[in-house]
């Protein structure tokens, strides 16, 4: 699927200003530290599994998200959950920035009109085999 020139040039606009906002001076951006800049909260698998060692084997015999992008009504403020564990650096670097993407494009307004109880949902479906 190809963009519209016009589309392109908005998102030229948005990431520009959104640089600028944050005070990115460099290329390629620190997507860990820039998370922390917009006060987005970053968990990690392994940081889940140390609290729950016995879900490792778990953990490791199913497929989960590389990334996953939560919005917390409660607190109005996102959460990214980033699997550290199957995944490489360069990879969950990727993961982040794509989910920093969505937030910085405006993309979560669906997710914040989202029912809480559909929200939750959605996440106790991601950690099912993890937590339980």
């Amino acid at each position: 699927m190809k963009l519209a020139s016009q589309r392109y040039e908005q998102i030229k606009e948005a990431i520009a200003e959104f640089l600028e906002d944050y005070d990115v001076k460099k290329i390629p951006v620190d997507v860990f530290e820039l998370a922390r800049k917009m006060h987005i909260k970053i968990v990690f698998a392994s940081e889940i599994l140390e609290r729950h060692p016995k879900k490792v084997d778990e953990y490791l015999l199913f497929s989960f998200p590389n990334s996953y992008l939560y919005y917390d009504p409660e607190t109005q403020k996102f959460i990214i959950f980033v699997d550290d564990v199957g995944t490489r650096r360069k990879r969950q670097r990727f993961s982040l920035a794509h989910e920093l993407v969505h937030i910085i494009l405006g993309h979560t307004e669906k997710m914040k009109k989202m029912k809480p109880r559909l929200i939750l949902e959605q996440l106790i479906y991601w950690h099912q085999h993890l937590l339980h």
